[in-house]
């Protein structure tokens, strides 16, 4: 295995990219209603009201937060091509990079047209829409076969500490230096990461000469595998695309969207708005929340390593027990949320319930295709971003009046597509490599 301190430099610098990654997601949306809003100034004991900078419509607001999501879903699955292509050490690198630039940017573009901020948001969507593919594509190169969904899971665990942690860190950031601060620190420390990035980490620990020759001795079948990565074939994609293994990926982490995405974007209007709690305790359980998928990460994903080790069964069976019971699990939750007056344990449950499909659905292209994993993740994070835009849209037309019966709509409507999702899963998944791969 790699050397340690080496091993856990790259995984936590990934680990990072994510948490970065969403607090800049975080940070647009905190920065958007800070630009909107009026603001309290003392000046020499006089309290004075300033006047919002801009003076946008929700519409509007809509389509800059908006327009992150659409540049996110359009380049998932080029992401896999480019990953394959140059590898996902470069990709990786390269978006963090770009990134940093639009987010740079896009005060003094809010400041010139409205417009330009929304093309602004989308590229930076477009950037950040290649990192899960260029991760898959990074770790299938970097790691072991019998490591990478370990190193793929601790690493996406980043988005879900950066959900908890960065709205309240931008939030006083913004309240102490003004709107323009949270788009200058994000776009500064994604700059700093992605030159950390590309002098700490190589194409693959072949060409790390501190590992390959003083820190760990290669895997007799490492560099077989590393060839076939690096083999110049063309991608099959007929056999991708009519593959039901591959489509049981898609559609298992595709589905699992709807409430990821919903309680991304609704959770705080539902906590405050459908149950009465104040904007202080909204937040702490915003938080608490997503820190459950947090901590429920390496848990779930040390439990497979177990299961898989000890041989207590197949691959195949593993995916479809952490997949289909995560699914399974979220969907009782919800069902409870909607019929019961327990409404925030469950909720914390369900969404820790996403850390299973992780171990499942989330690293079962290594299983199937490990080559081609970056362009199936593509795939299936299309569907899962597209689902996630649709659920607030779904949200919107049956919650009118903010009441708990509307909201018990919404959940089972959520329950009863990712139910289905886990059904599909459950009849055409695989664990084994697939002949075209």
């Amino acid at each position: 295995c790699l050397f340690p301190p080496k091993r856990y430099c790259i995984v936590f610098l990934t680990m990072l990219a994510f948490l970065l990654s969403y607090g800049v997601r975080a940070g647009i949306g905190i920065a958007v209603v800070a630009m909107v809003s009026s603001c309290e100034t003392t000046i020499n004991g006089t309290i004075t009201v300033k006047d919002p900078e801009f003076r946008w419509s929700t519409k509007i607001q809509g389509v800059i937060l908006g327009s992150f999501w659409g540049g996110y879903m359009l380049t998932q699955v080029p992401g896999g091509m480019l990953a394959q292509r140059f590898g996902g050490r470069v990709v990786l690198g390269s978006c963090m990079l770009f990134s940093s630039i639009f987010v740079f940017l896009s005060p003094v573009a809010a400041r010139t047209h409205v417009a330009l901020l929304v093309a602004a948001s989308a590229a930076v969507g477009s950037c950040k829409g290649v990192m899960v593919p260029a991760l898959y594509d990074f770790w299938n190169r970097f790691a072991p076969y019998g490591e990478k969904s370990t190193y793929v899971t601790f690493s996406l665990s980043g988005v879900y500490i950066g959900l908890a942690i960065f709205p309240p860190v931008l939030a006083q950031f913004e309240s102490s230096f003004d709107w323009p601060s949270i788009f200058y620190c994000s776009g500064a420390v994604t700059a700093l990461w992605a030159f950390v990035w590309f002098i700490v980490v190589q194409h693959s620990p072949v060409d790390d000469s501190p590992i390959s020759n003083d820190e760990y001795e290669l895997p007799s079948s490492y560099e077989q595998d590393r060839k076939a990565t690096d083999m110049d074939v063309p991608t099959p994609w007929r056999k991708i695309l009519t593959s039901l293994p591959v489509w049981s990926v898609v559609i298992g982490w595709g589905t699992s969207g709807w409430m990821l995405f919903t309680f991304l974007t609704e959770l705080p209007s539902y906590l405050k708005f459908g149950l009465g709690y104040g904007i202080k305790l909204t937040g702490v359980l915003y938080g608490v929340s997503f820190l459950a998928v947090a901590i429920m990460l390496p848990i779930m994903t040390r439990l497979a390593d177990f299961m898989n080790t000890k041989e207590v069964m197949s691959m195949t069976n593993i995916r479809k027990l952490f997949t289909c019971g995560g699914c399974f699990l979220q969907c009782i939750c919800l069902i409870t949320v909607a019929y019961t007056p327990y409404k925030v344990v469950p909720i914390v449950i369900g969404l820790g319930s996403i850390a299973t499909m992780y171990v499942g659905a989330g690293v079962n292209p290594f299983d199937i295709a490990p080559r081609y994993s970056g362009i199936i993740m593509g795939m299936a994070n299309t569907l899962k971003t597209f689902n996630g835009i649709m659920g607030p849209l779904v949200v919107g037309l049956i919650v009118k009046s903010e009441s708990i019966h509307e909201w018990s709509i919404v959940f089972l409507l959520i329950a009863a597509i990712v139910f289905c999702g886990a059904v599909f899963y459950a009849i055409n998944a695989s664990g084994e490599l697939q002949p075209w791969a």
